[in-house]
């Protein structure tokens, strides 16, 4: 898709030697030029150059002027990011309205701001980037945005949350590598503090499965067949409560038999965590930055070898 550019504001300068170095209005190399209809008038008018002279101009003016007026275009809005400052970490509003007129590139602009102003990236990661998600839930709750505006601004965090976590340091590879499957209770939507918890365990060395549609069969299965050391179930609103406790009933036997860490968290959990008691036989965890912390220590005590796959179930 082509990018249209105002340029309406560069016409060459009558006195004289014209504008960033284009040719004056009266210079016969820019005869016939059109750059009053932005950057595809410029195009089309390069195209129909029919002299030599014309030629030569046009080919400076296609390989050269019109890539940097472009970017010029593209760059505009970080660099006005940049000239504003780094947001206050602390308003999750104004993120969220920053996130929803940005594109990701912009909102990485910001983020390595507060990276340079001191700001930690676990910080970042629990302190903006998690609100900001929840904030954008919220406004499409109050009617403030629309369904549309939602996803894409969450699928934008989605695209910041894996550059910046790419620009990181991670753990160096262990000799034997601990294994989790992260996944939603099945139905909910509420699914982006897994993806943050996801790059915790993959920063701290561990390999990874994470699938945000997992089907309590496909759960099953998977805990029945896989090597894994550690599951992770989250949940973000009271509306999967139930289908949570009867799905640990279903994968609590199968992990005990296998010495697989049932480890429990998620939004709804974190306000509500005496609601654990009813889901025995897990490890409730309160913020995405202990889950690794806590999952190292308690497999730790197990008997089992780390990464090692225990005698598969043959049935759910």
């Amino acid at each position: 898709m082509s990018a249209s550019l105002d340029t309406s504001g560069l016409r060459p300068d009558v006195t004289g030697g014209g504008l960033g170095g284009m040719p004056p209005i009266d210079d016969p190399c820019g005869a016939g030029l059109d750059w009053r209809n932005g950057v595809e008038g410029l195009r089309r008018s390069i195209a129909q150059s029919a002299t030599p002279t014309d030629a030569v101009l046009a080919s400076v003016i296609e390989r050269d002027i019109i890539p940097r007026l472009m970017l010029a275009q593209e760059a505009a809005p970080r660099r006005e990011a940049r000239a504003r400052g780094a947001l206050d970490i602390r308003d999750s509003t104004a993120f969220a309205r920053f996130v929803l007129a940005s594109d990701p590139p912009t909102i990485i602009d910001q983020i390595e701001l507060l990276l340079e102003n001191g700001i930690r990236l676990q910080r970042i990661y629990t302190d903006l980037l998690a609100p900001v998600a929840r904030k954008l839930g919220e406004l499409w709750e109050q009617d403030r945005c629309t369904f549309v505006e939602v996803t894409i601004g969450l699928s934008r965090l989605q695209q910041v949350l894996h550059e910046v976590a790419r620009r990181g340091t991670r753990t160096p590879q262990r000799h034997k590598v601990p294994r989790i499957y992260l996944v939603p209770v099945p139905g909910e939507q509420h699914t982006f503090g897994l993806s943050m918890v996801e790059e915790f365990f993959l920063h701290a060395g561990w390999e990874t499965a994470c699938d945000h549609a997992a089907s309590a069969e496909t759960i099953l299965q998977t805990v029945s067949r896989k090597a894994l050391d550690v599951i992770g179930f989250t949940i973000g609103t009271d509306t999967f409560f139930e289908p949570m406790v009867r799905l640990v009933e279903s994968v609590r036997p199968i992990a005990e038999r296998r010495g697989i860490t049932i480890l429990v968290g998620g939004k709804f959990l974190h306000d509500h965590p005496h609601l654990a008691g009813q889901l025995p036989g897990t490890t409730l965890v309160l913020d995405g930055v202990s889950a690794v912390g806590i999952a190292e220590e308690l497999i730790a005590r197990s008997p089992r070898e780390i990464g090692s796959l225990a005698a598969p179930q043959t049935g759910p």
